[in-house]
């Protein structure tokens, strides 16, 4: 509900990562050289303490705008710094500028396994879960207790800040389900299988802070194989058997470690995948070696199964960085 009063006598909240807003409303005026940012609630409009971002959240830039104070909107208002999320006004006029933010993290596959956000920071360039060690987050992805049976394709396209810990960025692994992690700047897939027989994939790898990389591990029920930008960098001794299920929910960005070390991850996502079958070496090529492409995902891997969903490789797809 968008209301053009802001109320006076205002509560100050006291933000933390658990806030989540529907929208927010930034107050200049220009002539007494005053900003406030103020929160609906069901009170009306309520102080919020602070300028940035809620938490985890992204600002809907379509739904968001800029009134002047006789009603006229004003484009290009707001200003936004992604690294930090701070936002603001740019304007030489008194505003109020209504801000939605995005907190729901939807499964473009379709099959309903949305994301459960705890996450530190949305942007548009995309999801940081982990800032530093007093701004962990994560999101939870469910699928707890979800059969696998002999295959499955994790797929994170993502950048590090910081390499200085033990990171899992994929993972419902404790002692069952499958993992994408990251060590020492040694990257590992793994998978625990119904023999409680667990093997690792692993590579020393040159990560870069601050670069993107689609790393990828898939378990096709003969052979674990771990992917970088498209190109098979390791693979694993013959195995088989399925893959012992989880009753753990998947974690982006952290490891579900109950009473343990979580392994938070210091990265940001742009898109986080999971199939419940092996792909081939030609369609990670073709879809996942560098950029991914939502529209060319979804037309091979979710339109086309419209009418059949049960043919459907594709079950759970994150986008972060539109």
């Amino acid at each position: 509900m968008l209301v053009g009063v802001i109320l006076t006598g205002v509560i100050v909240l006291k933000p933390n990562k658990e806030v989540r807003l529907d929208n927010v409303i930034l107050k200049q005026d220009v002539n007494n050289k005053t900003f406030a940012m103020y929160t609906e609630t069901d009170n009306g409009y309520e102080e919020y303490n602070g300028n940035s971002f809620p938490k985890g959240q992204r600002l809907n830039k379509s739904l968001s705008k800029c009134i002047d104070k006789s009603g006229e909107e004003i484009k290009n208002a707001i200003s936004v710094d992604n690294e930090n999320g701070n936002i603001g006004i740019k304007s030489n006029k008194s505003l109020s500028c209504y801000l939605y933010f995005d907190n729901k993290i939807e499964d473009l596959s379709g099959n309903g396994h949305n994301g459960t956000n705890h996450a530190q920071l949305w942007t548009e360039e995309g999801l940081t879960t982990s800032i530093d060690s007093n701004n962990l987050g994560y999101v939870d992805c469910g699928l707890a207790n979800h059969d696998f049976k002999d295959s499955i394709t994790m797929i994170t396209r993502l950048k590090f800040s910081d390499l200085a810990y033990g990171q899992a960025f994929l993972t419902n692994a404790e002692s069952a389900g499958a993992d994408l992690s990251v060590h020492d700047n040694v990257i590992t897939f793994h998978v625990v299988i119904n023999n409680d027989d667990y093997t690792d994939v692993k590579i020393e790898y040159d990560i870069n802070l601050e670069t993107y990389y689609t790393i990828i591990g898939v378990y096709d029920g003969k052979k674990m194989s771990l992917y970088i930008n498209g190109n098979e960098i390791s693979s694993s001794k013959e195995i088989s058997g399925n893959i012992k299920q989880s009753s753990m929910p998947i974690l982006l960005g952290a490891n579900p470690n109950p009473g343990g070390n979580n392994y938070y991850s210091y990265t940001t996502f742009t898109d986080a995948l999971i199939f419940d079958s092996a792909l081939t070496e030609d369609e990670i090529q073709k879809y996942f070696s560098g950029t991914i492409v939502k529209e060319q995902v979804l037309s091979e891997y979710v339109n086309k199964y419209s009418d059949n969903k049960s043919e459907q490789k594709l079950l759970l797809y994150y986008k972060f960085d539109e």
